[in-house]
């Protein structure tokens, strides 16, 4: 356990119930139990709303919380907080009723010793831990999706509103962005054409004009190879006439 001594909010209209519930958690072996005890379920609500406390301890059977409506409020109120109902009669009902409402189990009252309550208390306070963590790793993961997404929006807003032409391959020579500009410069998108081919596909030559530029000596292609390329000296003929676009392309393996 994270703490040698537990807060402990317990909720029993019997002062005989409570006085041995208290009993049973003075004589726990690995922890120190610190009860807190409440009569009524108000009080409990205002207790438990200080958010100093481990664990509940909740009788079950009273007026206050029939058809659940105040244990709901408590389960509620405590989200965070492990909470154990107790009750008079061993109702598989009743146990499942609990649980399905927030309860991390259920004991019947004369039917448990010190070792069972404390290992009861200390496995649902574990296992609450486990899952409060996990729900703040779900939020981080959520909060770091969001950023990305965003980063992903503003760098989409980039892409498409610089003159120049960005041209992104993958490993294996898939286009990941083919920006507007890009588009406009050679006058056609992204292809599932394999690198070697695209010479011929975009109409690249060199800076003659003339002759058709070496599918192996592309930018890109040269780039998958691991070399960088600066200042390296295209032309395009457009596919909407005989329009020559002369290009300096930059290409690095990232």
């Amino acid at each position: 356990m994270h703490n040698s001594v537990l807060n402990v909010l317990l909720i029993e209209r019997s002062s005989c119930d409570a006085r041995t519930i208290c009993e049973l958690l003075s004589v726990a072996k690995a922890v120190e139990f610190r009860v807190e005890w409440v009569e009524r379920l108000s009080a409990g609500l205002e207790w438990l709303a200080s958010g100093s406390f481990d664990v509940v301890l909740v009788d079950i059977e009273r007026p206050e919380i029939d058809d659940f409506k105040g244990f709901q409020r408590l389960c509620s109120v405590g989200s965070d907080t492990p909470i154990i109902v107790l009750s008079d009669v061993a109702d598989e009902k009743l146990a499942l009723a609990a649980v399905k409402s927030g309860a991390q189990n259920h004991l019947v009252k004369g039917e448990f010793d010190a070792d069972m309550i404390e290992r009861s208390l200390r496995y649902a306070i574990e296992r609450q831990r486990a899952r409060n963590a996990l729900a703040e790793k779900r939020a981080a993961l959520g909060r770091s999706n969001d950023l990305r997404r965003e980063q992903a929006r503003i760098l989409e807003s980039i892409m498409r509103s610089i003159a120049d032409g960005v041209v992104v391959d993958d490993k294996d020579g898939k286009f990941l962005v083919f920006n507007p500009a890009g588009e406009r410069l050679v006058g056609l998108g992204a292809t599932d054409l394999e690198p070697g081919r695209r010479s011929d596909h975009y109409h690249l030559y060199r800076p003659d004009g003339e002759t058709p530029f070496p599918p192996e000596n592309l930018p890109l292609v040269r780039a998958m190879r691991g070399e960088t390329v600066v200042d390296e000296e295209v032309v395009v003929r457009h596919r909407d006439g005989n329009v020559i676009v002369e290009c300096h392309w930059n290409a690095a393996n990232r």
